[in-house]
């Protein structure tokens, strides 16, 4: 199993998701998102609250269980996972792509070398939800009809 830690808006999440999934495909694993960070809404200062975007595309969307979260947690100290953390933001470490099997992954992830391999899966499912063509038809209705800015 692979673990990636979601944080930041859509283009984050799309780093993110697409280093863990090369990662899945390496190991023929699953491929889990811990949306913990998305979801806590403790206030901060400088920090804006960010939603699980990835779901506009259709990917497997396999979440974290309670169990699992428990594990992961601060202070856990029989944590049964590889963390791998970046350690430069824009910079390639190609050492990640050799992480084992039951890998958690945190940080960001902005570069394309992280997926490169698996470049066309990807852009399969990098693509809207079917349903995405009817409901910018809608929208864009709706603005018509308005004095939109």
């Amino acid at each position: 199993m692979i673990y990636v830690k979601l944080k930041g808006g859509l283009g984050n999440q799309m780093f993110q998701y697409a280093l863990g999934r090369h990662l899945a495909e390496r190991h023929q694993t699953e491929l889990k998102l811990d949306l913990r960070s998305l979801l806590d809404r403790t206030p901060r200062k400088s920090s804006v609250f960010r939603d699980y975007d990835l779901s506009i595309f259709p990917i497997k969307q396999n979440f974290l269980n309670k169990n699992e979260a428990s594990l992961l947690s601060n202070g856990q100290s029989q944590n049964p996972y590889n963390i791998v953390k970046e350690k430069k933001i824009y910079w390639f470490d190609p050492e990640v792509l050799k992480s084992p099997d039951n890998t958690y992954v945190r940080g960001f992830w902005q570069n394309e070398k992280y997926f490169e391999d698996i470049e066309d899966i990807i852009r399969k499912e990098f693509i809207f939800q079917q349903d995405w063509d009817d409901k910018t038809k809608t929208l864009t209705g709706h603005i018509k009809a308005e004095n939109a800015v």
